[in-house]
C-alpha cells in the first residue's frame, strides 16, 4: 500500500520560466511519494519500473544541485538515494544539507525530516540484520509451537486412552501394567511437549515483537520549499 497519501503543491506567486531547481524538486516529491514504496515491495517488475523513474530523478536531482547549489535539492539527492538503497550516499547528502542550512528558518520542516532520515538510517546500521531476519525467526518459532501443541494433544488423547483400557476391565492380569506403564509415558510426553510449545511461543512473540520494532516507521508532515513557493507532503516513511 503506498505510504504517500497526500501530496498538495501550494505555489506561491512566481515567474511562468519557473526554473530548473523548482521543477526538478517537484518531481522528487512526486516519486518520492508514489513510487519508493514500489522500491521497497515484493513485487519485482514494479520494484524494476520503479527503480528506473527514480533514479532517472534522482541524476537529474544531482545535476540541478551541482549547476544551482540549491540546498533543498541536497536534502532531495538525499532522500532518494535513501529511497534507491544508496544509504552512505544518503547519509552524506542529508547531512551536508544539514550543515549548509544552519538554523535558517526557511527549511525547518526539511532539517527536521533530514534529522529523522538520519537517524533512522544510522540506527539501520548499527542493529546490523534486518526486520526480516527477526520476523523469519519468530514465524519458525511459532510453527514450531504449533507442532508441538498438535503432538502435546495426541500423546494426550493416547493416555486417556490407555487410562480407559486400564479401568474398561476387559484386560488380563499380565497386561494391567503395560498399559498403566503407557499411560504415564504418554502423559509425561504430554507435559514435556507443552513446556517445549511454551517455550517456543514465547520466543516467536519476543521475536516478532522485535521484527515490529525494527520495522515500524512514523507518519510525518512537510513542507518543502522551493524557489516558486512550497509543497505541502503528508504521508509514513517516504
Amino acid at each position: 500500500m503506498r505510504l504517500g497519501v497526500l501530496v498538495i503543491a501550494l505555489l506561491l506567486s512566481a515567474p511562468a520560466w519557473a526554473d530548473e531547481s523548482s521543477d526538478v524538486a517537484l518531481e522528487a516529491v512526486q516519486v518520492r511519494d508514489e513510487l519508493c514504496t514500489n522500491v521497497a515491495g515484493d513485487e519485482t517488475t514494479l520494484a524494476a519500473q520503479s527503480l528506473t523513474r527514480v533514479g532517472d530523478v534522482w541524476a537529474r536531482v544531482s545535476e540541478a544541485y551541482e549547476r544551482g547549489k540549491e540546498p533543498y535539492l541536497l536534502y532531495w539527492r538525499g532522500v532518494l538515494g535513501q529511497c534507491l538503497n544508496q544509504d552512505e550516499r544518503a547519509v552524506a547528502d542529508l547531512e551536508g544539507f544539514l550543515a549548509g542550512v544552519g538554523g535558517e528558518s526557511t527549511y525547518t520542516d526539511l532539517v527536521r525530516d533530514a534529522t529523522v532520515r538520519l537517524r533512522r538510517l544510522k540506527r539501520s546500521d548499527d542493529r546490523g540484520p534486518s526486520a526480516g531476519v527477526p520476523l523469519g525467526i519468530g514465524l519458525g518459532l511459532a510453527a514450531g509451537a504449533g507442532l508441538s501443541a498438535g503432538l502435546a494433544a495426541w500423546q494426550n488423547q493416547v493416555s486417556v486412552d490407555a487410562h480407559d483400557r486400564y479401568k474398561s476391565g476387559e484386560l488380563t492380569t499380565a497386561e494391567f501394567p503395560f498399559v498403566q506403564t503407557d499411560s504415564v509415558e504418554a502423559w509425561r510426553r504430554r507435559n514435556a511437549l507443552l513446556g517445549l510449545g511454551g517455550g517456543l511461543a514465547a520466543g516467536s512473540i519476543a521475536a516478532l515483537i522485535t521484527a515490529a520494532v525494527m520495522g515500524q516507521d512514523g507518519v510525518g508532515v512537510a513542507a518543502v520549499p522551493t524557489p516558486g513557493g512550497f509543497v505541502v507532503s503528508m504521508g509514513g516513511r517516504w
